[in-house]
């Protein structure tokens, strides 16, 4: 076995997947009948968080005034967000994306 040292920012589930946001800007998609990573999607920025809804992976990019819209099929990055200022972290629910802001 062996075993690597990432920094872990934020993880959730949906889609059928576990998601995994790392300090490196990759998004990683966990099939939790598989043991091992099935795929990654890296984002042009850092990640501050991420959250599964609404048909999309939803990205909070660290130091970018940037939301990533992700399509969790194939992991191609279908749309960036302005928010206009840089977001916390971020929240799916009510048929809403909710970012929190600095």
């Amino acid at each position: 076995m062996i075993l690597v040292a990432v920094a872990l920012l934020a993880i959730a589930y949906g889609a059928g997947f576990v998601w995994v946001g790392l300090a490196s800007g990759a998004v990683v998609r966990i099939d939790p009948q598989q043991p091992t990573p099935s795929s990654t999607a890296p984002t042009a920025a850092g990640l501050v968080d991420l959250a599964v809804g609404e048909g999309s992976v939803w990205v909070a990019r660290r130091g970018a005034p940037t939301v990533d819209r992700i399509d969790p099929e194939t992991l191609d990055v279908t749309d960036t967000i302005d928010i206009g200022t840089t977001p916390a972290s971020i929240a799916v629910g009510f048929g809403q994306v909710w970012v929190t802001a600095y």
